[in-house]
């Protein structure tokens, strides 16, 4: 993983849609030659900030929009997924772009402004004509202006020459004939308060192609409450022109305007032009009109310095003017005869005036382009410097929080690719470990099971059958069915419950024993956080086969009588306790049949295939043995031998005789006692010891199949459980690979976040360069 950004061009991305602006360009400011292509290009270059501010706030909040997704993971728990929502930034770069837009078309209708006021025909109108070159306004002696009447310059469009109109007061729009339809729109208004707007086309006049917008006005003695007007008119204007007439001194009406003026309005920069000074200057010669130009700069000195504050000392003569507009208009229009160098020939007094004219328009122009660009800009600049400075610090902290991010999420991937590759490498070997332990175990608990199942069951076996006790049923050896049917259900309520049970429960703890080393063993393959669910503790349902009706089902009882001291009972136990000396004594004297047998002496344990079997071996020389000895149990048998040893030895016929009778009381004895309850004790015996053998036979067979179950449940997990570990390693690359994009991605805006920054400072640098070229003077009013 990366620590630091990646560098690309901003806007590669299909998912950032970023205007392709270089943080490397700049506004390149021009240096104008006029005062007024001054303000020009101040408007140009502030708009041109502001736009490229702007598209860099626009394609800030398209960087916002993409919330940035991080992955933070706690040791032992589950990752959690953050997003950060952003709407505090995503608020202030908002509220900075309705500002920077606000700001961008309240430049593009921004226009130097310059009000003139003035009492009745003191030619207000005609000064403006002259300012334009041309005769725009309808000028006369009386009210030839009744409202205020704005001149605006138009553009062009698509190429084709634009015309004048004028816009009434009730906003229509009406072309523009000549000067007597405008006369008549401006002395027809009843309401000298509205604004009648002249549309000029920019190409026709060099003063409103530089974006100045001039207002005339009604005579100030038409209305004395000025407070209106001011607030209309006079607030948002750069430069106040006063046209007094220079045959009077100023008088009350003008300096009291002033004088409201200097009340409502901050700092304003005033212009007073005494008017037809060419009356003065021709009526009287030499000092008579010195004397007047005297006395009008001293007036005007005590007002704008000493009673108003309005200019400094030093600069009332750039304050002050004595002009005459009637001769200026007319030599821009060609009204009287002009020398090469532009002045009027044979007349100096015209030229001085003329003189005096183009410096009030040189310094009015100054002061105007310095004031607009101050007034309209200077709050722009300020607000647009802090707007920079605010969205950078932002991108900065949000680039340092991407960066933050980014390396959480690849820290994460670095971890989950360890999992994914120590599940990988081990996986194999721990799920053979796991089945090689189920068969292990498996193998291991079956003969503690065998051994389990057959002392249980012996004593089960015992106590039911002992403990067997039949109301309805008496016993009869002559037909034992009923008997025998009530013994095999009694068995099985006794013996057959409990041994399922305890096998079950073996089988049950086998299985939790493996599933306990099984899960052990694989959860070290997974992350803490996972859990195999294969795994889970749930009841394992146990399969027991055991079947109690088998140990019963060839179950014969023998209950005829046996005398204990008959050859039938003493001559099998004596016959297999000397069996082996025995035989090679017999094959002597020819009873090799007799003593041998079958040489198979040891038969081969049941299996799976012989469940249920009782397996006998019957060899002819023990059943010819067994008849023999039963023959000489009965009492015949025992006439007959003893007869015979009688003839044989005479002399010991009285020993035989009392050893025959003694022999005979205990034969009676033994069959007088041998009763139904003796019968019925005999018969329990016998079943027993048969049920036991069976059980011993069957005991392996019950467990094989209960563990064989076991053995085949337990693998089924392992395979479910490797398919759930294979399953999360899919799901691990699923996760590493979608983190790895978000680490891309968390990157791309780190990366988008830095060059917006940077856009950003050089948007800041472009507006203090603004502020150091066009205001870092001063000028003073």
């Amino acid at each position: 993983m990366m620590d630091s950004p990646p560098t690309g061009a901003l806007g590669s991305s299909p998912g950032l849609l970023l205007s392709p602006v270089s943080s490397a360009e700049s506004i390149q400011l021009p240096t104008p030659s006029r005062p007024l292509e001054r303000f020009r290009a101040a408007k140009s270059g502030i708009q041109a900030i502001f736009e490229r501010i702007l598209r860099t706030l626009e394609d800030t909040n398209v960087l916002l929009i993409r919330r940035p997704i991080w992955v933070e993971q706690c040791p032992g728990q589950k990752p959690v997924i953050h997003e950060e929502l952003l709407e505090d930034e995503l608020q202030a770069v908002k509220d900075a772009i309705h500002n920077a837009s606000s700001v961008v078309e309240t430049v593009q209708r921004d226009a130097m402004k310059a009000v003139v006021f003035g009492r009745t025909s003191t030619g207000k109108s005609t000064l403006i004509n002259a300012m334009l070159n041309r005769k725009i306004l309808p000028s006369g002696v009386g009210h030839t202006t009744s409202c205020f009447c704005r001149i605006v310059g138009i553009d062009s469009t698509s190429g084709s020459p634009t015309k004048a109109s004028v816009q009434g007061a009730d906003g229509a729009i009406h072309g523009l004939g000549d000067l007597k339809q405008l006369a008549h729109a401006l002395f027809s208004t009843e309401d000298f308060r509205e604004t009648v707007t002249v549309r000029w086309p920019r190409e026709k006049c060099k003063l409103l192609r530089d974006y100045v917008e001039i207002l005339d006005s009604p005579g100030l003695d038409v209305d004395e409450q000025y407070d209106d007007w001011i607030d209309r008119h006079c607030k948002d204007a750069d430069i106040l022109v006063l046209v007094a007439n220079a045959e009077a001194a100023l008088n009350l009406t003008e300096q009291k305007f002033l004088e409201q003026v200097h009340m409502k309005v901050a700092h304003p920069t005033v212009f007073i032009c005494f008017n037809r000074w060419d009356a003065i200057d021709d009526e009287f010669d030499g000092t008579p009109a010195d004397g007047v130009k005297t006395q009008h700069l001293d007036r005007a000195f005590s007002l704008l310095v000493e009673r108003l504050e309005l200019v400094d000392s030093g600069r009332i003569n750039d304050r002050v003017f004595l002009i005459s507009a009637r001769e200026a208009l007319q030599r821009r229009t060609g009204g009287g005869s002009v020398d090469a160098n532009g002045g009027i020939v044979g007349d100096s007094h015209k030229n001085q005036r003329y003189s005096e004219f183009e410096r009030f328009e040189s310094l009015f122009e100054e002061c105007l382009s310095f004031n607009a660009i101050e007034k309209r800009f200077e709050t722009h600049t300020r607000d647009g410097l802090q707007m920079t400075r605010d969205i950078a610090s932002l991108l900065s902290q949000y680039a340092q929080r991407l960066s933050a991010y980014r390396k959480r999420v690849g820290t994460y991937v670095l971890s989950r690719e360890r999992e994914r590759d120590q599940l990988q490498s081990r996986v194999v070997a721990v799920g053979d470990h796991c089945r090689n332990a189920v068969n292990t175990y498996v193998d291991n608990v079956s003969s503690d099971m065998v051994e389990m199942l057959n002392t249980m069951g012996s004593g089960l076996l015992t106590t039911a059958i002992q403990g067997f006790r039949s109301q309805r049923n008496a016993f009869d050896a002559r037909n034992l069915e009923t008997y025998e049917r009530n013994v095999r259900l009694h068995i099985n309520e006794a013996v057959k419950t409990a041994l399922s049970e305890r096998c079950r429960q073996e089988v049950v703890t086998a299985h939790d024993a493996l599933q306990t080393e099984i899960g052990t063993a694989l959860h070290q393959l997974v992350p803490a956080a996972m859990r195999i669910h294969a795994l889970d503790q749930t009841e394992y349902n146990a399969y027991v086969p055991v079947n109690t009706d088998t140990l019963t089902d060839t179950f014969h009882a023998d209950l005829s009588f046996r005398f204990s001291l008959g050859f039938a009972t003493l001559g099998p136990k004596l016959f297999a306790l000397y069996r082996g000396g025995v035989a090679q004594r017999l094959a002597e004297v020819g009873l090799q049949t007799l003593a041998s047998g079958d040489t198979d002496t040891h038969p081969p344990a049941p299996g799976p295939s012989t469940a249920g079997k009782e397996v006998a071996a019957s060899r002819p020389s023990e059943h010819g043995v067994s008849a023999a000895l039963s023959f000489l149990a009965t009492p015949t048998g025992v006439l007959v031998a003893s007869t015979g040893m009688a003839l044989v030895t005479p002399l010991r016929t009285r020993v035989l005789v009392y050893g025959m009778l003694l022999y005979g009381g205990l034969y009676m004895y033994e069959r007088a006692a041998y009763t139904k309850a003796a019968q019925i004790h005999r018969y329990k015996t016998q079943l027993i010891a048969h049920t036991t053998r069976k059980l011993e036979d069957l005991a392996p067979h019950i467990v094989f199949y209960c563990l064989e179950d076991l053995r085949k449940a337990m693998l089924r997990e392992v395979d479910a459980s490797l398919d759930e570990i294979h399953a999360m390693a899919v799901a691990m690359e699923t996760d590493i690979a979608e983190n790895q994009q978000r680490v891309h991605d968390l990157s791309e805006l780190e990366t988008a976040a830095h060059s917006l920054k940077a856009r950003m400072d050089d948007h800041g640098r472009d507006v203090r360069s603004f502020l150091d070229e066009y205001m870092g003077g001063t000028h003073g009013a």
